[in-house]
């Protein structure tokens, strides 16, 4: 052979090719990366006890109590993206107490939590029970010896809602009226 072609061969050889039937049987390692944790933002905590009272007419003088407070439980998470990355956005839940007063003496009492909506199909489009939160709990009036609040149930820190009413009778207790399909509000 020719000088070149037996220094091909040596650098060939040197630099590991060898044929099919010789290659090592290694098995390759598959090393992941840790998925890193999102980043949670907690809501500050929120002590403010919102009452709202409305003295109806009428000879039963019947006086109607609404009282929301935050549970300050960090229960509603929401995942939400951020230039870093995925993170998760952590509020809470709030409760209205509602009390009908027959003269001065508290004869119907109720608390409003998001509960009472769980099961219902329309608001299991906002997601699951854990994204949304109760809000601005109002009474409207008095219709068929029923008396008629008003709430919104959203996902905290944004645009998207569905307003609800619920009825509290001597009767039936507290049941929901009516849920319309979600809102987007649209930014001005």
């Amino acid at each position: 052979m020719k000088p070149s072609v037996i220094g091909l061969l040596a650098v060939v050889t040197a630099s590991g090719c060898t044929s099919p039937d010789q290659t090592p049987r290694e098995q390759l390692t598959i090393v992941q990366r840790p998925k890193a944790t999102p980043r949670r933002t907690y809501w500050p905590l929120d002590s403010v006890v919102e009452r709202r009272d409305t003295l109806l007419p009428g000879p039963e003088r019947y006086r109607v109590q609404v009282v929301t407070t935050c549970l300050n439980d960090s229960a509603v998470v929401n995942p939400i993206v951020e230039d870093a990355g995925p993170a998760l956005d952590v509020s809470h839940n709030y409760q209205s107490e509602l009390i009908v007063f027959r003269g001065d003496k508290p004869w119907l009492h109720q608390r409003l939590t998001k509960a009472l909506f769980t099961g219902n199909p329309v608001v299991k489009q906002l997601g699951s029970a854990q994204e949304w939160a109760l809000s601005r709990t109002a009474f409207v009036g008095c219709q068929q010896g029923e008396f008629r609040f008003y709430t919104r149930l959203g996902v905290p820190d944004s645009d998207v809602f569905m307003e609800a009413q619920v009825a509290l009778s001597p009767t039936q207790g507290i049941q929901v009226i009516s849920v319309q399909q979600p809102v987007v509000e649209a930014e001005d």
